[in-house]
Formats: structure tokens, C-alpha cells, sequence
């Protein structure tokens, strides 16, 4: 794979990559679990928690929701999803993921299985065994660290480019749900998002680099949202059909009515097509992410993650699916909006999850009506600035100091074939909006490009000249560098 580190942990890999198929590792939690359980530790992350409960870290809870409220609204209306359930153990999850991370970690749908629901209109048994399927591939990844060899396969680059493209589009995401809307006619109206959208501007713009806002706009567009929500319950009327299920308990076993047929649908139609999504997005990416927005924190305590626990945390998170829970993830583009809208630890998700579960206890009969309200000209502004958080971590990662021989030479520009990686990468992901499709090219590109570059290097190395690096981009122009 091509190195942006330098030749010396290019030379590696192999040697890497065959110990770790030779001696396969295994997750040891047992460790990191009396830490994290700990007397002394649960008693500092409380003090933690409590302390670093800002508004910036409400406004930041905030700013996956242009993500999380459209599917599953749309899950729960076509009686995919018990409303309920699904949003309390939603909420379960971002508490307990932000007990253990002290991060902005989000939980929202599994886009691959939440679309071929709403396209397909799979019922909510196939659905739950989509889930369940992805618990024990994700679990399996985990503890056997296999997850680990996923990554080793995975150039930087590819990873970059993925969020590039996932970023563009969710901003193409939230800019189609706007121009959908009517300019004037309606409180939800295309006049309403470029409103929101220059209030957004104007207050970001002040804040500065890697520092939260001053203003929580997560905040004030939520209670934007709810009090438009609010005016158009009262206004409108609503003779819609809905296939919602009728259901108001926060616990549901979902077993009870599956066939055989169920658990191969879910497996064929939901599982496959989410699992290189979640493993490229939702553990090799997001970690990429968030080693790149909170560096400081690598060697912290309890802030570091590691691959091998964010798959296992997804996978137990997916077992809740037997009790009425959707399919969740952590997210790339989840974590970039959070981030964006001024989260910066684990107490953000704790206040989100911790209101999603009261809502669930005590609103799960009306929460769906209620969410299904908020204007979409407010959501879809909040998606195009998730997207483009998303989207800039990606074009920052590639121009940092990078050299091919590991030097400071090239300081300050990319390297062309990592950019044109990248690029590529995330071209096919924007178009084809398949974000595992747009990974695999990109790998092939980086085994190309390798290949390309042992023959020039073996070519020079037997005439005995000094070796030098292959661009194809320069080769291209009549020689080589």
C-alpha cells in the first residue's frame, strides 16, 4: 500500500500484515473493562461529565440530528421501527458511548440498511435480523481484532477520500431536502433555510479554529426547529396515512413473529450491502476522524480509540435490536457535526441520549408527530454544515507535511498520488452515493500505483542508478522524479 509516512513503514506493512495473519490477535477487554468500571474512574467521569456540561456541548449534542431525525422518521412511518424503542435505546447508546469515551461520539441509523428499508418497505422483522446479523459480524471483527487487517488493507488516502465524499454528500443530502421546499408558501419554505443558513454563518464565522463557538447554533436551530415544529401541529392538519406501529412500550421483543425468510432478507438485502459501509466508515474512518480533530488525546486515559473497541461497541449496540432498538452505528459525518456545532467531550451525547430516553418514557406516544414536524429547511441546513465539517477534515488530512522520504521537503503540499488517490476516491463515492464501491476503487487504484512503482524501482535499481520515487503524474509529462 502506499505509505504517507514515509518508506519505512511502507517496507513494514508486508511484514506487519503477514504476523497478523499468522498469529491472528484477540480483544482482550477484561483489562480495559475493570478501568473502565473501576470505583475511581466511574467517580472521576462523573465529576467529568458534570463539569464539562457547557452550552457548547448541548448546542454540539445537536448536530447529528439532521441525519438521525429524517430516517428515522421515515423508518418509523412505514412500520419499519417501534418509535418508542427505537429512540430509547438510541438514547441508551449515546449515554453509555459517552460514559466510556470521553468523546463526542455519535449514534445515528445504519444508512445502508435504513434506505434498502424505506426503498424496499421491509417490515420491521427484517429489519431487526439486519441488525442482528451486523451485531455478530461486528462483534467477530472485534474480538478477533480481525478488524485490525481491515485497516492495514485500507491506504490513508482511501480513508481521507471517504470522507470527502461522504462529506459532499450529506451536503447534497440537506441542499436536495431544501430545494424541495416552496420559497414562501408554507412555514417550511426554501426562504426559511437561507435565513437559518446566514444565522449559521455569521455566528460560526466567529468562532476560531479547533475552539468551540461562542454561540451554541446547535441550540438555537433545534429550538427554532420545535417551536416551527409546534406552530405547525397547531396550523395544520394531519389526514396523512401512517403504518406506524402502534406501539409505546420502551422494550419490544422483535423475535416473536420472524421467519426463516426474514433472517435471509435481512441478511442479503441489509447486512451485506451495510457491512463494508460500517466497517470503512464507522471504525476505520471515524477513528481517523478523531484522531485528527482531538490529537491532544491520544494518550489519555479513556479518549484513545482503538478499532478493535469501536466495532465491538457497534456490534453490542446492534444486539439491542432484539428489544425493539433500529440498527445503529457511529458515524464519520455524525462526529464532524457534533464537532461542528461545538462538542468537544462525552457530555454532549450523554445530555442528547439522556433526552431522547425522557422523551421516549414519557412523549413515545406523540414524538414521532412532533419530529416529523420540525421543518426540513432546518434540518437540511444543519446536514449541509455537518457535510462540510466532514468534507474539510478530509481536504485537511491531505495537505499536511508530507514527503516520500520522510523528510520536511515537500512541506505544506500533498502528495500527488495520495491526492490522486483520494480524489478518486471520493468521486466515485459522490457519485454513485456507495460508499464501499468508491473504497474498493480506491484500493485498487493504491495496488496500481504500488505496482507501478516496484517495476520503475526494480528497472532503476538494475541499471544501478540512485533510486528514485515513481510519479505517474510527472511520467506522464516525459520522465521520472
Amino acid at each position: 500500500m502506499l505509505s504517507v509516512e514515509g518508506e519505512t513503514e511502507t517496507e513494514s506493512d508486508g511484514a506487519i500484515f503477514n504476523e497478523m495473519m499468522m498469529q491472528p490477535q484477540r480483544l482482550d477487554l477484561s483489562d480495559e473493562a475493570s478501568t473502565i468500571f473501576s470505583q475511581q474512574h466511574v467517580r472521576k467521569r462523573m465529576n467529568d461529565l458534570f463539569n464539562n456540561m457547557t452550552v457548547s456541548e448541548i448546542s454540539g449534542s445537536l448536530g447529528d440530528l439532521g441525519t438521525f431525525i429524517p430516517l428515522y422518521v421515515a423508518l418509523c412511518r412505514q412500520g419499519s421501527l417501534y418509535p418508542a424503542a427505537a429512540l430509547f435505546f438510541a438514547g441508551f447508546s449515546n449515554v453509555l458511548t459517552g460514559i466510556v469515551w470521553d468523546l463526542p461520539m455519535p449514534v445515528q441509523p445504519m444508512k445502508a440498511i435504513a434506505a434498502v428499508a424505506v426503498v424496499e418497505g421491509l417490515p420491521q422483522e427484517q429489519v431487526t435480523t439486519a441488525g442482528v446479523w451486523m451485531a455478530l459480524f461486528l462483534l467477530l471483527l472485534g474480538f478477533t481484532n480481525a478488524i485490525e487487517i481491515i485497516h492495514r488493507l485500507v491506504p490513508k488516502p482511501v480513508v481521507w477520500g471517504m470522507q470527502l465524499g461522504v462529506g459532499a454528500n450529506l451536503a447534497i443530502k440537506g441542499l436536495v431536502m431544501v430545494s424541495q421546499l416552496t420559497w414562501f408558501e408554507k412555514i417550511d419554505c426554501i426562504v426559511l433555510a437561507m435565513t437559518c443558513a446566514l444565522m449559521c454563518a455569521i455566528l460560526l464565522a466567529e468562532s476560531v479554529e479547533a475552539t468551540p463557538s461562542n454561540h451554541p447554533v446547535g441550540v438555537y436551530m433545534f429550538l427554532l426547529g420545535s417551536i416551527l415544529a409546534v406552530v405547525r401541529l397547531l396550523s395544520e392538519s394531519n389526514d396523512a396515512p401512517s403504518s406506524a406501529l402502534s406501539q409505546t412500550s420502551i422494550v419490544e421483543w422483535t423475535l416473536r413473529d420472524v421467519t426463516w425468510n426474514d433472517w435471509k432478507v435481512g441478511l442479503l438485502q441489509g447486512a451485506l450491502p451495510q457491512l463494508p459501509l460500517s466497517t470503512l466508515n464507522s471504525v476505520i474512518s471515524v477513528c481517523c476522524l478523531a484522531d485528527s480533530l482531538f490529537p491532544d488525546r491520544r494518550s489519555a486515559e479513556y479518549n484513545v480509540l482503538s478499532r478493535g473497541q469501536v466495532c465491538v461497541s457497534v456490534g453490542l449496540m446492534n444486539l439491542f435490536v432484539l428489544l425493539g432498538a433500529m440498527p445503529n452505528c457511529h458515524g464519520a459525518g455524525g462526529l464532524a457535526g457534533q464537532y461542528k456545532f461545538g462538542a468537544r467531550h462525552g457530555s454532549s451525547v450523554v445530555f442528547l441520549g439522556s433526552c431522547k430516553v425522557l422523551l421516549a418514557v414519557l412523549f413515545g406516544k406523540y414524538i414521532l408527530t412532533f419530529l416529523e414536524h420540525i421543518p426540513s429547511a432546518i434540518l437540511g441546513v444543519m446536514l449541509v454544515l455537518s457535510g462540510q465539517e466532514l468534507a474539510s477534515t478530509g481536504l485537511r488530512s491531505l495537505f499536511v507535511p508530507l514527503s516520500r522520504d520522510g523528510g520536511p521537503s515537500s512541506m505544506g503540499s500533498a502528495s500527488r498520488l495520495s491526492m490522486e488517490i483520494a480524489l478518486i476516491t471520493a468521486i466515485v463515492i459522490i457519485g454513485l452515493k456507495k460508499t464501499h464501491v468508491g473504497a474498493l476503487v480506491g484500493i485498487l487504484l493504491d495496488v496500481v500505483q504500488r505496482f507501478r512503482q516496484t517495476r520503475v524501482q526494480s528497472v532503476i535499481s538494475s541499471s544501478g542508478s540512485a533510486p528514485v520515487y515513481y510519479d505517474p503524474v510527472q511520467a506522464s509529462n516525459g520522465g521520472t522524479q
